[in-house]
Order: structure tokens, then C-alpha cells, then sequence
């Protein structure tokens, strides 16, 4: 399937760019301290407290 019916890959995309780097990753430390009991660990996603960072809705205003 093209992702643009009717043109080229070249034509819709451009040409790759060589040696260029697609991501980076950053694994943030995590001690072994403190860690969360295996059934929260489970419930948050993580057993590492400095990990653990729970999605917070955040209402805008308009301009």
C-alpha cells in the first residue's frame, strides 16, 4: 500500500538522508531502593518509586 496513491516514494517522502540517526533513548537511573510491593508495582507500571509518574490531564485555556 503507498502512502500517497499515484506518486513515488521519492516523489511523496524525499529521499532518505544517510547515517542519520532515527531515535535516542534515555533510561532514566533506577536504585534499587524502596521498591514497591509486586501487586502495586503491577498496578503502576512500575516498582521503582522514582519511575513512577501518573498521567495528569491538564485543562487549557483558550486565548
Amino acid at each position: 500500500m503507498k502512502m500517497y496513491p499515484g506518486k513515488s516514494y521519492e516523489e511523496s517522502c524525499g529521499k532518505p538522508i544517510p547515517d542519520l540517526p532515527l531515535a535516542k533513548a534515555f533510561v532514566k537511573y533506577q536504585p534499587y531502593i524502596g521498591l514497591v510491593p509486586l501487586s502495586e508495582g503491577f498496578k503502576r507500571g512500575s516498582m521503582f518509586p522514582n519511575l513512577y509518574q501518573p498521567y495528569e490531564p491538564k485543562k487549557y485555556i483558550k486565548c
